[in-house]
């Protein structure tokens, strides 16, 4: 069971070194996998890989990052909108990075749209 199980949003727990060591259930039904190795293969595959990394090495010197990232599906590309934070223990020692995300896909989607109706107003 994940720490952060109740946790109304997707969620990615990573070790000091980068590694993806959790997810709560959100984030498997958003990336629509099964397990962790699944979870870390789709990121790695079909996500801007380099900006997690980046936004996990901000974190990792106690930067909060926030980022937005695409990933493609067979279905379709998904937007998320990212923050990474940096987690401490109770002596206040980093031991990982936390990644919240929300999916903005239909936001993205819709932005688009309105500036595709706009190019074909002015010409």
């Amino acid at each position: 069971m994940c720490i952060f199980s109740n946790i109304p949003a997707s969620m990615m727990l990573f070790d000091i070194h980068g590694k993806l060591v959790d997810a709560n259930d959100r984030c498997y039904t958003y990336h629509n996998v099964d397990d962790i190795d699944q979870l870390q293969g789709s990121l790695r595959v079909n996500a801007k890989w380099t900006t997690i990394v980046s936004s996990v090495t901000k974190a990792g010197k106690g930067v909060s990052s926030p980022f937005q990232y695409s990933f493609n599906y067979k279905d379709g590309k998904k937007w998320s909108k990212a923050v990474a934070n940096p987690v401490l223990d109770e002596d206040g020692k980093m031991i990982g990075v936390s990644i919240l995300e929300k999916d903005i896909t239909l936001k993205k989607n819709m932005l688009s749209e309105l500036q595709q109706l706009k190019l074909k107003e002015t010409a």
